[in-house]
């Protein structure tokens, strides 16, 4: 069960605070289920791809949207020979431009990259 916070104003009657709740409350239940399942997605995604490509970690920056990071798996995939014998154990992490994390852990890899 997920648990969210409204905010109403206090001299607001309680026939339409209950109002405002029926009508908005499937629309809410919808975009709450959508996000559950995309939550879902990623996560069988990124784990997929990490089994098949031998990582100890692959993890998506924050900067980084769920579409782009999906791109960005699919065409690790496509390239999976090429990439088998220099990925094997590794920590990656789906950024905007290649580089290293601040703190030393994860290579970065553009979501958009191409070999």
């Amino acid at each position: 069960m997920r648990r969210g916070t409204l905010f109403l104003p206090v001299n607001a009657p309680v026939d339409d605070m209950y109002r405002f709740l029926g009508q908005r409350g499937a629309q809410s239940d919808a975009l709450v289920r959508r996000h559950e399942e995309m939550e879902r997605e990623h996560i069988e995604t990124r784990e997929s791809v990490r089994k098949i490509l031998r990582l100890r970690r692959l993890v998506c920056h924050r900067e980084v949207t769920y579409e782009q990071f999906k791109k960005c798996c699919d065409r690790l995939l496509h390239d999976f020979d090429l990439l088998r014998d220099h990925m094997d154990s590794q920590s990656i992490r789906v950024a905007r431009a290649n580089g290293l994390s601040s703190c030393g852990t994860y290579i970065d890899i553009p979501w958009d990259f191409s070999l």
